[in-house]
């Protein structure tokens, strides 16, 4: 099963949850790694999302605050750190042999 079949049965079973009454729970990340404690990436995750602001000014948190992320010098988890820049994202630069 590929990455797209899996969000669509996800999804399919958040509609029959939500169809069922039942309250959805969104968990920032710092509680999803209290509920995970052996999981390294959600502490990673917490880390950075608390470092980012943590939803301080209501408005939460956004991938590209982390992503941008200015303490390379000075933070351990940077090299690690969640939403970095793929190949994808960075420009294409041209190679012009001589």
């Amino acid at each position: 099963m590929n990455a797209i079949d899996k969000l669509a049965l996800a999804n399919a079973k958040r509609k029959e949850l939500q169809d069922a009454g039942v309250a959805i729970e969104r968990l920032d990340p710092i509680e999803k790694a209290r509920r995970n404690p052996t999981s390294l990436r959600m502490a990673i995750n917490g880390a950075c999302w608390s470092c980012a602001g943590g939803g301080a000014d209501g408005v939460g948190f956004t991938k590209e605050g982390i992503r941008d992320c200015t303490a390379k010098e000075t933070c351990s988890l940077w090299n690690v750190r969640p939403y970095q820049a793929t190949s994808k994202t960075l420009p294409q630069v041209s190679v012009i042999s001589c």
